[in-house]
């Protein structure tokens, strides 16, 4: 597409702004400048008041904001599909119990494939904004290796490290290390889409917790044990907020000054979307294989489901060859 400092028109298609002011534009678009967005309208006005943009084609399809993910465990990406190849014969062993003491078994080249492998599926589903906890006995450095990682992938993310309560004092000492080492690298660095956080401090909000990386689906699984409204509330409020407190600007809004996290949805409803039934559209209707296209801080990421910012298939490749490596250490030191 283009390069980071050129307007971007996205456009023309149905924009879900998240605005309770103007909530649809139809044939509308959208107007980026590096992180932030310019003008929201219609699409044939800002093509004419900015004939220089670049365009990225939304026609027939559904513009609306990124989606944040407020709980994520990027180290546990792994354990998909370990317990089976791990445990002893006649066990049974649930993904939860694999996951307690995986960390210590991990080397920084498996995070660095395994935070590779959840941005690239984050991106294909819509999400711009993760916010990461990392717990379990990682090897020192992981939280620089996964900034490093979002980093080059193009998305936002908030990490930190967090002791289990079976790690004990060793492991405070250990979360303690690792996120005054995350703290002196974000400060060098300098980079305004990766930000340190408390756990403490996102309490609320709606993430997947390691599991698949669609929110739409997330929120689904919300509505069906808290609730529609409180689902919506905790999807389209409280993760907008938690990413303002971090990055300090204004998200899930497509206004002027907001970030530029767009994502485009190739949803063709059978019912009209209107004002009144938006969220029951994203809530029984979409899911996150429909996102075309994904756009963070202006970046584009992915379009028209190609992705941009790295080789899938040679990735997916290098992640499965890190993961057999992971279960044959883990067969060994268990004895297996």
């Amino acid at each position: 597409m283009r390069g980071e400092e050129n307007m971007l028109i996205i456009g023309k298609g149905l924009v879900i702004t998240g605005d309770k002011k103007q909530p649809l534009i139809r044939d509308g678009g959208i107007v980026t400048e590096r992180d932030k967005i310019v003008k929201v309208g219609d699409f044939d006005l800002l093509h004419r008041e900015f004939p220089w943009a670049e365009v990225a084609d939304a026609e027939d399809m559904i513009i609306m904001p990124g989606l944040i993910n407020s709980r994520e465990y990027i180290y546990r990406e792994f354990s998909k599909g370990l317990c089976s190849g791990i445990q002893k014969r006649g066990e049974k062993q649930s993904p939860e119990a694999a996951w307690k003491g995986l960390g210590s078994h991990l080397t920084l080249s498996q995070i660095r494939m395994s935070a590779a492998a959840v941005c690239i599926e984050s991106i294909k589903n819509g999400v711009t904004t993760v916010f990461d906890c990392a717990r379990d006995r990682l090897p020192q450095g992981s939280l620089r290796t996964i900034g490093e990682v979002v980093r080059a992938m193009g998305m936002r993310a908030c990490l930190c490290r967090q002791a289990a309560e079976w790690e004990g004092e060793q492991g405070k000492a250990d979360a303690d290390r690792e996120n005054r080492d995350l703290a002196a690298y974000l400060e060098e660095l300098g980079s305004p889409r990766l930000r340190g956080y408390s756990p403490e401090e996102t309490e609320y909000g709606l993430g997947t917790e390691g599991y698949p990386h669609d929110m739409f689906s997330a929120y689904r699984k919300a509505a069906s044990v808290y609730g529609e409204q409180k689902a919506g509330r905790m999807l389209f409020e409280e993760n907008n907020e938690l990413a303002r407190q971090y990055f300090g600007m204004p998200f899930g809004v497509l206004k002027p000054d907001a970030a530029a996290d767009i994502i485009v949805v190739n949803y063709d409803p059978p019912v009209p979307v209107t004002e009144e039934n938006i969220r029951e559209h994203l809530l029984f209707g979409v899911n996150g294989t429909m996102t075309d296209t994904t756009i963070c801080a202006g970046h584009v990421l992915m379009y028209h489901r190609k992705l941009l910012v790295a080789d899938e298939k040679e990735t997916m490749a290098h992640c499965r060859r890190e993961a057999r490596e992971l279960a044959e250490s883990i067969k060994v030191s268990e004895g297996l």
